[in-house]
């Protein structure tokens, strides 16, 4: 188990033989999850990194149904994110969301990992012109070699273009102030795949 992988607790109904309020604590990994949680009155997660319920949420019913809704990356717009939610509530208000990086953490800590490539595609699926190189320079992008390559590529084959060299300018001047520390892996990588690669007209 990793560091910082979350623990869950799971409080046994009253109604067993155990004490009331016992608790028994179970790593957080699939196989624990596939144990129905119906049979337990609340569920408390413990964890050393900041952690969301819904996250939680999200991953069970992917577990139990198959299913997982993503809402729209925060870089393709506030009200194009929050609309999507309202929408959801009202056609689905049983069905969780939850956000393509934030659940692609959770399944990387917890070992989901077909949830893991779900979120990975439906990330890449969101990806275009206006919001590639936002979400290059973002913690998420520097935290994952993998997901940092496959974006660099993305941007230099389909979407290196004279505006998006514009765009890129104050962001190597933010990590050059030490605005953005987290993106010096990022800068480097990038800026050995730049020189070989022309401006798409």
């Amino acid at each position: 188990m990793q560091p910082g992988s979350p623990i869950i607790q799971l409080a046994t109904p009253t109604v067993e033989p155990q004490p009331p309020n016992s608790l028994r604590t179970l790593e957080l990994s699939p196989w624990s999850l596939l144990q129905p949680i119906r049979e337990y009155s609340s569920i408390s997660v413990f964890t050393t990194q900041p952690f969301s319920s819904y996250r939680l949420e999200a991953a069970i019913f992917y577990i139990y149904t198959g299913n997982v809704c993503f809402l729209p990356l925060r870089s393709r717009g506030a009200m194009n994110r929050e609309g999507a939610k309202a929408r959801h509530v009202i056609d689905h208000p049983k069905v969780p969301t939850c956000s393509c990086k934030s659940i692609y953490r959770f399944a990387d800590e917890i070992g989901l990992n077909e949830l893991k490539q779900r979120a990975e595609e439906e990330l890449f699926s969101q990806l275009d012109a206006d919001n590639t190189l936002d979400e290059l320079f973002s913690q998420f992008s520097a935290r994952y070699p993998k997901i940092l390559r496959l974006q660099i590529s993305r941007l230099v084959q389909d979407y290196w273009t004279p505006s998006a060299k514009a765009a890129l300018e104050p962001k190597i001047q933010s990590v050059v102030r030490g605005e953005m520390p987290h993106a010096a892996p990022v800068l480097m990588m990038l800026l050995q795949e730049i020189p070989v690669i022309p401006l798409v007209a």
